[in-house]
């Protein structure tokens, strides 16, 4: 099954998908599509960004267009649900969905959720209204699809609020952290020191680091160098570019910075550590 919606007009585009195959052969590889992936069957085994993850049985991964997908394992159960942001714009409609920094933008690490059993009759019916929708040739047909999204994104941030969070009540300190992972994402080719972020946020960079640590989460200092060491990864996975181009693009000073911000931060050189990137 292979459902799409487009609208030419605007650039839009929204997809759901259960054909393994079709996924498998196409290697979402720097697609311009928010993904939701749905594991309906048993374990399964994917590669975000080169590196592998597994997904257990009613779990969903959520992948922002920066993220490449690969699907591994034949004979998987998967609903893939990709759309772009002309169809629906996580960041201008994060006021409706509340999902940045939950579920897309979260950190550098994927973001996995699980359905439980009591959710899983809701999500059942979402998916056949989807499939319903799909049906209906009319010009509400994107209006009524964006939102279905909306409702499967604010339920799945419902979750993850549950899952990764665990406590209803620090939701306001919490908001902080999302707005913190959001202008990570947003500056981190030119902003890399803890006050910059701080300033934005009206936090003391101490109250910032005692946040984090609270909860036991990466500390904000981390959270910029492991997101600047992604990119490096990306470039050095998906793209010709030399360590030279790469420390221009994400805004090193020069070349010797950049390689000793890889050296810091992996332990070994930048031409080690590209040749040895499948291991990491």
């Amino acid at each position: 099954m292979r459902l799409i919606y487009t609208d030419d007009n605007i650039g839009s585009r929204f997809e759901i998908t259960d054909d393994c195959e079709l996924i498998r052969s196409e290697k979402l590889l720097n697609d311009t599509y928010y993904k939701i992936v749905y594991n309906k069957g048993d374990r399964t085994q994917i590669l975000v960004d080169n590196i592998p993850v597994e997904l257990l049985n009613d779990q969903l991964l959520f992948l922002t267009p920066f993220q490449n997908l690969e699907l591994k394992s034949e004979g998987s159960d998967i609903v893939l649900y990709k759309f772009n942001s002309d169809f629906y714009c996580i960041q201008q409609h994060d006021n409706e969905v509340s999902c940045i920094g939950f579920l897309f933008y979260g950190t550098s690490q994927v973001n996995i959720i699980t359905i439980t059993d009591d959710d899983k009759k809701s999500y059942q019916n979402l998916f056949d209204m989807f499939v319903e929708e799909f049906g209906n040739r009319d010009n509400i047909q994107g209006e009524m699809l964006t939102v279905l999204l909306k409702r499967l994104i604010i339920n799945c941030t419902r979750i993850a609020r549950k899952q990764l969070v665990n406590i209803v009540e620090v939701a306001p300190e919490f908001d902080i952290v999302r707005q913190f992972n959001l202008l990570v994402e947003l500056n981190y080719k030119k902003m890399r020191k803890i006050n910059d972020y701080a300033e934005l946020l009206n936090k003391s960079p101490k109250t910032l680091a005692n946040l984090f640590s609270k909860y036991s989460l990466k500390s904000p200092g981390k959270i910029i160098r492991s997101r600047i060491l992604l990119e490096i990864k990306r470039f050095m996975l998906y793209s010709d570019k030399t360590d030279k181009e790469i420390s221009f693009d994400l805004g090193f000073e020069s070349p010797s910075n950049f390689s000793r911000f890889v050296k810091n931060e992996t332990g070994v050189s930048p031409s080690v550590f590209r040749n040895g990137l499948s291991g990491y």
